[in-house]
């Protein structure tokens, strides 16, 4: 079955007591605030498991100053307990690490490796990889006394027919110049063509499930080196289109300083589609509505704090970009 899908980038989901004291409803005519007492001391808790993963991160705020960078505050001491049938794993603090980042990399999805998030998160060692279909409980005691608790389902990942095994993608490079890779804008037909587009086709996991959609470079490589997520698929675009079952690719940027602004020879790439459980979809769906939301809308799958515990199921295909024509020499060298 072939879907169709616009995937958004979203807000930062790092939920506090003060997003929530903005909770006014977007639906129709502006109404009064939600009757709802709103203390900055609160706990916020993201928590989101992936089928498949061997751990888990647990991340544990309240509110800061909105005027100071992160804007949160972690919250030390906690013990937490992710709880699987008679298996029970303890997340652990660890200063040395941090949680996913939440949001900015990842569209309508959540956690990514990017920048991520060391006060206040949890981590935990999984003695089986998490299941699909599977409940899975999470218990916190925080060091005031109180106890968060959550539940949530994993779901089904869907089956992906498309891109197929193996699959190479051409990009069309050299706009506006050959150091370049942008997409074409035909102002005449307001037409813009992407740079590449990759065949995008899955089976859904259920009926009426939500699911969201990433293409995203892993490895770049030029003349032979392979620079770890030197690329960029989609540089600096917000939105990104699925449609006619494929995924367009409108740009290519390089990060890495040895490549930019576009030059590689190729990248080894990932089309991801993800099942999102239901809880985080509508957490999801809550936060991408605007500034304000309700302040039930910013708790899902928890009793006793903000924010989500919910669960994604992703299926995952790599295929390969090849830049077309190849990359020249870097700007004030002789070829």
């Amino acid at each position: 079955m072939r879907r169709t899908r616009r995937a958004r980038p979203l807000p930062p989901v790092l939920v506090s007591a003060t997003l929530a004291a903005a909770a006014l409803s977007t639906t129709g005519c502006l109404r009064d605030p939600d009757p709802i007492a709103i203390d900055d001391r609160a706990p916020a808790v993201y928590a989101v498991l992936h089928a498949g993963a061997e751990s888990a991160d647990v991340l544990i705020t309240r509110a800061g100053r909105w005027d100071q960078s992160p804007g949160y505050v972690g919250i030390s001491g906690a013990d937490v307990r992710l709880v699987h049938g008679a298996d029970t794993a303890r997340a652990v603090e660890d200063p040395d690490r941090a949680c996913a980042g939440l949001g900015g990399g990842y569209y309508a999805y959540g956690p990514t490796p990017d920048a991520g998030y060391a006060d206040g998160c949890y981590h935990a060692e999984l003695a089986a990889p998490i299941a699909r279909g599977e409940a899975y409980e999470l218990i916190i005691d925080l060091p005031s006394g109180q106890r968060v608790t959550g539940r949530t389902r994993v779901p089904i990942p869907p089956t992906l027919v498309r891109p197929e095994p193996g699959l190479t993608v051409t990009a069309a490079c050299g706009n506006p110049d050959p150091q370049y890779c942008y997409g074409r804008y035909h102002e005449d037909t307001r037409r813009f063509d992407p740079v590449a587009a990759v065949p995008l086709e899955w089976e859904p996991a259920t009926a009426d499930t939500r699911y969201a959609v990433r293409v995203r470079g892993l490895v770049a490589f030029l003349d032979g080196v392979g620079y770890e997520g030197g690329c960029v698929l989609g540089y600096g675009f917000g939105d990104a289109e699925v449609e006619a079952g494929h995924f367009a690719i409108p740009n290519i940027g390089c990060e890495a300083e040895a490549l930019a602004p576009a030059r590689f020879d190729s990248i080894q790439a990932e089309a991801l589609v993800a099942t999102l459980g239901d809880g985080y979809a509508a957490f999801l769906d809550a936060l991408a509505e605007g500034q304000t939301v309700r302040g039930s809308a910013v708790s899902e799958g928890l009793s006793g704090a903000f924010g989500v515990f919910g669960a994604v199921a992703p299926a995952r295909r790599s295929f390969t970009v090849v830049r077309d024509p190849a990359p020249p020499p870097a700007a004030g060298t002789t070829p």
